[in-house]
């Protein structure tokens, strides 16, 4: 665990200031000092919903290494981080390494990480290897398979072992107000190419129903404000005062046990070839229907 600092997470003005001095790409310091702004809320919630117990943590998608960093100091992890990105496959076996320099804090961290496409390649480690898995910001983002990915997720936890997802809520009381007005709800399509755009958002019971049918039992899901006094436009108020906070809040927030054997047959509300389309070769569970 990274030596303390002299805040708490209850402090949200010092932990901004705090990730806004630890950037990994310094030429990039306007927009993530950007995504420090509009995330901070998202990464405080996700620090309630994350475990506070020592374990062997994998973390998904750990780029650009803010929720890592926290993780770091309020968390007594042993982290292992892996990114993709954007090609189709690459050599998982490969250590990469991040540098975050936070000058300001007296910090300097070297951040190994390996690269895997986690819908199309085998994670790069054994069954039953971590105690949790963090899986922030990353399911809205898969293109093809996300069956595939929380299967290997669920491999490589111990029995016990708890996942913490959180994503955009499809439902969102703003996305509501917007297709009301016939406008549309999808972001644009993006320069970083596939990965870049969210491809497919979820609602809150879909989540549920995703990670059940995956062998997790849900522990704790929320839909969450993430910009507490944002001032919303009278159609998402009008929507906010028929609909109910715990569906139509802006994040979804998940902490789920795997408890129970995988479902190898394809959810039909997911893919439209059902229980037809194949699993990749390195996939595997109990074949339970």
């Amino acid at each position: 665990m990274t030596k303390p600092i002299s805040f708490g997470l209850h402090d949200a003005q010092r932990v901004c200031d705090y990730l806004k001095h630890s950037i990994a790409d310094p030429s990039a310091r306007a927009e993530f000092e950007a995504y420090v702004d509009a995330a901070l809320y998202r990464f405080l919630i996700t620090m309630e919903f994350l475990p506070n117990q020592p374990g062997h943590v994998l973390e998904i998608g750990s780029t650009p290494y803010f929720l890592t960093l926290l993780m770091k100091h309020f968390r007594p992890y042993g982290l292992e981080l892996s990114n993709f990105f954007g090609r189709t496959t690459v050599d998982s076996s490969v250590i990469h390494e991040a540098v975050v320099d936070n000058a300001e804090y007296g910090e300097h961290h070297r951040l190994p990480y390996r690269q895997f496409n986690i819908e199309q390649q085998a994670f790069p480690y054994e069954d039953e290897t971590f105690d949790g898995v963090v899986f922030c910001e990353v399911l809205e983002h898969l293109a093809t398979d996300p069956m595939a990915a929380l299967m290997e997720m669920h491999r490589v936890l111990k029995p016990g072992g708890w996942l913490v997802v959180t994503t955009p809520n499809a439902a969102w009381y703003e996305n509501i107000a917007r297709l009301w007005l016939a406008h549309g709800i999808y972001g644009p399509y993006s320069a970083h190419g596939l990965y870049g755009r969210h491809n497919r958002e979820y609602t809150l019971p879909e989540l549920q129903k995703l990670l059940e049918w995956m062998g997790f039992d849900i522990e704790r899901i929320e839909a969450r404000n993430l910009q507490p006094g944002r001032k919303l436009s009278w159609r998402s108020r009008v929507v906010r005062a028929l609909k109910p906070a715990r569906l139509h809040e802006e994040g979804l927030f998940c902490c789920a046990v795997k408890r129970r054997p995988v479902k190898t047959s394809r959810p039909e509300w997911l893919y439209s070839l059902g229980n037809r389309m194949p699993l990749p070769d390195y996939l595997h569970g109990d074949g339970s229907d």
